[in-house]
């Protein structure tokens, strides 16, 4: 179509804005493309949905789904043999910048950051996405408390918990086990704040139990027990316990998954 377009029209057809939709097929979202790489873009997409299309398996497992599991020590799990299908062929097609302006549009992580209750100006919007996008591809717990570090002197304490709490598989267990003992939604996310702090005492303990196994097991210990008073201050300690015990059990539950 549009070889017949331009045998008519000319070249002056690939900028007509009656042809927009055949020569520039993503301009609704990335209009800084030139309409050669928007072409390659789409056909490089269409040729990945159509190779994962053949290779599904029966259930219709999600294929093109990259998850990012940053309860582990920052541990990215993606389904097998999958990739984001928005940056497929990016890198060869278009060099490291324009893919990067791709991926805050059109990502699967741009787009939680998008939905994740928190609000963020260009600027933060672009620096979360690309420390939490360093974080998936050079996982461990180094790089763990590093990103968790920025975010927090970025956003401040307040935002970076609730944007790792939209991130955080915990938080799904957590928050509706106090909602339903009508725990008002200020002491859900201080008591998140007091489990995300005892995420960074632990992420710091891992780092030294490399080369002093001891005082590692002793800074998780103590981070456990102030963990398990503060929250008990906050909702008790009966459900103080109850909580605890739930974000284990869900954590256990997700390492056998893998």
């Amino acid at each position: 179509v549009r070889a017949r377009l331009v045998e008519i029209y000319g070249p002056a057809a690939k900028r007509d804005e009656a042809f927009e939709r055949v020569f520039r097929p993503l301009a609704e979202r990335l209009d800084f493309l030139s309409s050669e790489q928007q072409i390659r873009l789409l056909e490089s997409r269409l040729m990945h949905m159509r190779d994962s299309a053949e290779n599904a398996d029966p259930s219709g497992g999600a294929l093109l789904l990259a998850r990012y599991d940053t309860r582990s020590a920052g541990t990215a799990r993606r389904a097998p043999g999958a990739t984001e299908d928005f940056s497929f062929g990016l890198d060869a097609t278009l060099g490291p910048q324009l893919r990067f302006e791709v991926a805050l549009r059109e990502s699967a992580l741009a787009e939680q950051l998008r939905h994740c209750g928190v609000e963020l100006d260009e600027a933060e919007f672009r620096e979360t996405y690309r420390v939490l996008e360093a974080l998936a591809e050079e996982p461990g717990a180094e790089a763990y408390r590093r990103a968790r570090g920025e975010l927090r002197t970025l956003l401040g304490s307040d935002r970076f918990d609730r944007l790792w709490a939209s991130r955080d598989p915990a938080f799904r267990v957590v928050e509706p086990m106090l909602r339903s003992h009508r725990i008002v939604e200020e002491t859900i996310y201080a008591a998140y704040a007091v489990m995300s702090r005892t995420e960074d005492e632990l992420a710091r303990a891992a780092e030294i139990n490399a080369h002093d196994p001891a005082r590692a097991i002793e800074l998780a210990r103590g981070a456990a027990a102030r963990e398990e008073a503060q929250l008990a201050d906050l909702v008790g300690p009966e459900l103080a316990k109850q909580v605890l015990t739930a974000r284990a059990q869900a954590f256990l539950e997700r390492a056998g998954a893998h």
